[in-house]
């Protein structure tokens, strides 16, 4: 997993997302402890099998506008001249949001999330990294992580998130397939 912040082309290309969606309701939610799904005892519970996608998230999709779209992926371009962008999942966690653990196996390759909080040290993107789990707290503004999904056992890329305060995720697929 590779954590960097942006650079300024694709910071100027997200920072409307702090202002459009800092204020969304919470979605209502009544199922169960959302930090069962996240913890640790999840994960080995659960780590003998593969789950391509989250069991249970608190969060709302984020509906972006053609042009939007377009300026992030023109920033992303710069960063990866040599490859095709798609956008994978844009998401706004309210204050106790979250993702439970899962691989993402389904749809393999490298992935880039732009995230913002308006803390430093209160949302955390969880992965796994030689069988321990590392818990990356994320930045006040905005981060890029990026990280590689595999698709058979030895290369599960296993993460979740915890969304202590509201949190923004913007997530794209990499295919280094460009010359």
């Amino acid at each position: 997993m590779n954590k960097f912040s942006p650079p300024e082309e694709l910071l100027n290309s997200v920072k409307f997302l702090s202002e459009k969606y800092g204020d969304m309701p919470p979605p209502k939610h009544e199922e169960g402890n959302s930090q069962d799904y996240i913890s640790e005892s999840y994960y080995i519970n659960n780590s003998h099998q593969d789950i391509p996608e989250a069991e249970l998230s608190i969060l709302q999709n984020i509906q972006l506008a053609i042009k939007e779209k377009t300026g992030i992926i023109k920033a992303l371009a710069k960063i990866y001249p040599k490859a095709s962008i798609i956008q994978s999942g844009d998401f706004y966690y309210p204050a106790g949001g979250f993702m439970s653990w899962h691989t993402n196996s389904n749809t393999p390759g490298r992935r880039v999330y732009i995230t913002y909080s308006q803390e430093a040290n209160k949302n955390i993107f969880k992965y796994i990294d030689d069988g321990k789990v590392i818990e990356d707290f994320d930045e006040e503004g905005w981060t890029v992580r990026e990280f590689i999904v595999g698709d058979t056992p030895d290369t599960l890329f296993w993460h979740a998130v915890d969304a202590v305060i509201p949190r923004i995720s913007m997530g794209f697929r990499v295919f280094d397939n460009l010359a």
